[in-house]
């Protein structure tokens, strides 16, 4: 007797091939049919359909049932994250993000991408909790009604599942507009620069390691700093007080070199690329002069440099 089943819509052979064989992995090597189960694929007229078939009176039935349940729940649940989820998530954004431009939505989408596929526990998104949540949901369906619709038990049900995936979209536009802030942050920061009276001709910043940096004058002396981390940005008809986080860019916007030389092991350092990006052509990098030569070897600034400082 039939137990229950579930169709889908397939659009081709490509679709109609990964939903018969993501049920049919689950199957291998189990020997089903020693319980008296039986699993049997169905195809017609762009319909895919996946019956379990068993016997009531054979021994094993009532105690192999429930992972019969188990066994098809969870090969949908393989096959929706795979072929369907995407889908998903897209009715999602269209939701939550009605005032995006087409840029916009792409870069939130883009953020969603790695939270989809992570399987780290600790990461937005999990992969294995997402499967968890579907099986669980499934299960349920097909105890409720035997013969249901994929589709339809996407759109109406599985909300335990869906709210997985809200999670991940509200993750990505939490992480879309922090960086939209930095971005006009960082805008603003360098606008300031580029108007900005110079007060020295030039300086020597030296990377030591992470947010720890020290400053060289022209004459290569060490540089009493600003003590105040925030910056007063005076412009034709503006003054703005702003607080930096970084505190190196802070004290380099208040010192307004004409020209810096950065002296760092690591470029592509964050706080390194935010300095080059607000200071643009005023930055020269360097990584190959007595003192980066002797960063490279040691890790650190070497004392006698630190005095001295013959670059």
């Amino acid at each position: 007797m039939e137990l229950f089943a579930v169709w889908t819509e397939v659009k081709g052979q490509v679709a109609e091939d990964c939903f018969y064989h993501f049920i049919k992995n689950k199957t291998r090597g189990l020997h089903i049919s020693k319980q008296g189960f039986r699993f049997a694929f169905r195809k017609v007229e762009g319909k895919a359909a996946w019956i379990c078939k068993g016997t009531e009176s054979h021994p094993g039935f009532k105690e192999g049932l429930p992972r019969m349940y188990e066994i098809m729940a969870s090969g949908l649940a393989d096959y929706i994250i795979d072929q369907k989820e995407k889908e998903q998530l897209e009715r999602i954004l269209a939701r939550e993000c009605v005032n995006m431009d087409s840029d916009e939505l792409e870069r939130v989408k883009l953020i969603c991408e790695p939270l989809l596929k992570s399987r780290f526990e600790s990461d937005q998104g999990t992969r294995e909790r997402r499967h968890d949540k579907l099986t669980e949901g499934l299960i349920e369906g097909l105890k409720e009604i035997p013969v249901i619709h994929l589709e339809g038990t996407l759109r109406f049900r599985l909300q335990n599942y869906k709210n997985e995936l809200h999670e991940i979209v509200e993750y990505a536009l939490d992480e879309f507009y922090m960086d939209r802030q930095y971005e006009e942050f960082m805008s603003l920061l360098k606008y300031f620069v580029y108007f900005q009276e110079t007060k020295v001709p030039l300086i020597h910043v030296v990377h030591r390691d992470k947010h720890e940096f020290v400053l060289f004058d022209e004459y290569k002396r060490p540089m009493a700093l600003p003590p105040d981390d925030s910056v007063i940005m005076e412009m034709p008809g503006i003054e703005l007080e702003m607080e930096v986080e970084d505190m190196i860019i802070s004290r380099l916007i208040s010192i307004s070199p004409k020209k810096m030389k950065l002296h760092t092991r690591t470029p592509d350092f964050p706080v390194i690329r935010s300095i080059t990006q607000i200071f643009e052509d005023r930055v020269e990098i360097c990584q190959n002069c007595k003192l980066c030569r002797g960063m490279k070897e040691t890790g650190q600034l070497p004392l006698d440099e630190e005095e001295t400082l013959e670059l």
